[in-house]
């Protein structure tokens, strides 16, 4: 059943959430600048920029219930940004390669 919120996320990984019955009524992806701070912290990041989205979708829905989210990669202290093109996506993965990280 239909839920009574909106997704701020266009993400493949919430959009999944239906298949558990977590049915936003609907999905409208938040367009906010997701860049990190100088010096910003993995939470402090996720935390903002999950307000951030939900505050841009509000604006658009000002009676509705909001719902964000965003997901991110930490190795260390270092957020891997989403990547913007192949070679970006491959330099990430060797950051990653052999070395521990968080999602």
């Amino acid at each position: 059943p239909e839920k009574d919120f909106i997704l701020a996320s266009g993400s493949p990984q919430r959009r999944a959430y239906g298949q558990i019955g977590f049915i936003p009524k609907k999905i409208e992806p938040a367009d906010i600048d997701e860049h990190v701070l100088k010096d910003e912290k993995p939470w402090p990041y996720i935390r903002r920029v999950a307000k951030l989205k939900a505050l841009a979708v509000a604006k658009v829905h000002p009676n509705e219930n909001i719902l964000s989210a965003d997901t991110i990669i930490v190795s260390g202290q270092h957020i891997i940004q989403k990547s913007k093109n192949a070679e970006a996506q491959k330099k990430a993965m060797q950051m990653l390669s052999g070395h521990t990280h968080r999602v």
